[in-house]
């Protein structure tokens, strides 16, 4: 029995369908394999001393490790693991010996997909004789590892953020001795977590210390506490240079896409001298507050009485670049056009140009804008004799402090025949 064309088109969809929702229902990890990784314990944390910078936007972990090699022969590669959580917040990793300063090759190894751990390794000067000791200072910036709490805030409020970690160094072998410090950007916590080990002096909270420390610990902890500066992330930063040997000169355009990822403002309040002053949960103390009569816009009148309070607040109202020394004819436009309000001041050794948007950026605005200068070629330029090959040496980046960027491009434009 033979069926028609149009039958046979209809089975074979209807089969391969079938066959689609199967795999799908079985999900997409049935079909690979977890691959569990042993780290040998050659090594013990004899010491670690971890501090945890949380005075910005940007996490910063400072760890002192004094290592001994339990081993029963000469070890030179020292793992540091970092969750998978933890992973998509690291920017940079690294290490250097205490002693002598030097430091550390530092590379990105395997990926324990069973514990969802990914190893760096770290590569000492020189093998490590067994007994023997060595310090390493460990540096691991985050980036996004903090979040506001409330995500909502009036608009004359103070920001609270809240970080959430482990209360132990994770570590790949056992640590006999370990201690923690946080470090806040003032003393001003709302709560954090308490228990036996946890101290509170000024801004710094300490846990341990803790004694025999097994590998892969973890224990969560918490952080609530005040911070008013801004959480700023440039999105998308572009970045050309365009070198001119005729003129001598270096071109600098750089474009900039930023957002503002800071506790983003409640309802628009005009203020008015009559209210009567409240106090609300997070609420700077002594502000004359009205019920929200305007929501949803800025409100210039209202900003414009509110600007005492300004710096308890995380608005931000300019942008400060720190330039190369010599930079010249500056100028600064967004998509409307030439912006006026800005302020350039150039010193023998360095040059500052001071940036002001159109308007105030609060949590959850965003701000896109370009601006350039111009640069004395023989400054960043040099030329070898030898080869006659030209070498250029200039910044990756010349950004603000304390904020994230998540996407970078720089373009070089050569002159005109450069191979």
């Amino acid at each position: 029995m033979s069926w028609p064309l149009p039958n046979r088109l209809a089975v074979l969809l209807a089969y391969f369908l079938l066959l689609t929702a199967t795999a799908l229902a079985a999900g997409p990890s049935s079909g690979i394999s977890k691959t569990p990784l042993n780290i040998p314990q050659n090594f013990v944390n004899v010491n670690i001393l971890r501090t945890l910078d949380l005075s910005s936007a940007i996490v910063r972990e400072f760890t002192t490790v004094v290592v001994q090699n339990v081993a029963k022969e000469a070890q030179q590669v020292y793992f540091v693991p970092v969750t998978e959580l933890m992973e998509a917040h690291v920017a940079i990793v690294e290490a250097s010996d205490k002693k002598s300063g030097t430091q550390l090759i530092v590379a990105k190894d395997s990926f324990d997909s069973e514990k969802l751990i990914q190893y760096y390794k770290v590569a000492l000067l020189q093998p490590l004789k067994p007994q023997d000791k060595i310090t390493i200072t460990l540096k691991v910036v985050y980036t996004h590892a903090l979040s506001a709490f409330p995500q909502e805030i009036p608009q004359v409020a103070k920001q609270l953020l809240k970080y959430t970690g482990n209360i132990f160094v994770f570590s790949a072998y056992l640590s006999e001795k370990q201690k923690t410090v946080v470090k806040l950007p003032t003393t001003n916590v709302v709560t954090y977590t308490e228990g036996e080990a946890a101290s509170k002096s000024g801004n710094l909270i300490t846990y341990g210390p803790f004694s025999s420390i097994p590998p892969h610990k973890q224990t969560e902890f918490f952080v609530h506490y005040e911070n008013t500066k801004p959480l700023l992330t440039f999105s998308r930063v572009r970045r050309e240079l365009e070198v001119s040997h005729w003129g001598g000169n270096l071109a600098v355009e750089e474009h900039f896409e930023l957002k503002h990822d800071g506790a983003r403002a409640q309802d628009i309040c005009i203020l008015h001298a009559a209210d009567i002053t409240v106090n609300l949960p997070f609420l700077i103390p002594s502000i004359p507050h009205s019920l929200c009569r305007l929501k949803g816009q800025f409100s210039r009148i209202q900003f414009q009485q509110s600007a005492y309070v300004h710096h308890q607040t995380i608005v931000l109202k300019a942008l400060t670049f720190k330039l190369p020394a010599g930079a010249s004819d500056p100028y600064y436009r967004d998509e409307i056009g030439n912006v006026s309000t800005s302020n350039f001041r150039a010193t023998p050794r360095e040059t500052t140009l001071e940036l002001r948007p159109r308007y105030p950026l609060f949590g959850g605005w965003n701000y896109t804008w370009y601006h350039g200068y111009n640069l004395p070629l023989d400054a960043f330029a040099r030329s070898r004799k030898e080869t006659g090959v030209y070498v250029l040496n200039v910044p990756f980046l010349e950004t603000i402090a304390n904020a994230t960027v998540d996407r970078a491009i720089v373009r070089i434009v050569l002159p005109e025949g450069a191979t």
